[in-house]
């Protein structure tokens, strides 16, 4: 597994894609380069929505 290296006052990026059952995640270094980090996921059997309590993965940042 990969070790990240915590850099003080860099926020790291994630993108959650449904469609791609993915997350990336973008990590500025110190240099200014970006490195990605892509792992598959899995949301709900349902699909997407926001109804509380239907099964469904909800949208938007929580």
């Amino acid at each position: 597994m990969t070790e990240l290296k915590i850099i003080e006052k860099i926020t790291p990026k994630i993108v959650i894609n449904i469609a791609e059952q993915t997350l990336t995640l973008f990590v500025l270094d110190e240099e200014g380069n970006t490195t990605n980090y892509s792992f598959t996921i899995s949301t709900a059997k349902n699909g997407i929505g926001s109804q509380e309590g239907s099964g469904c993965t909800p949208l938007g940042k929580h």
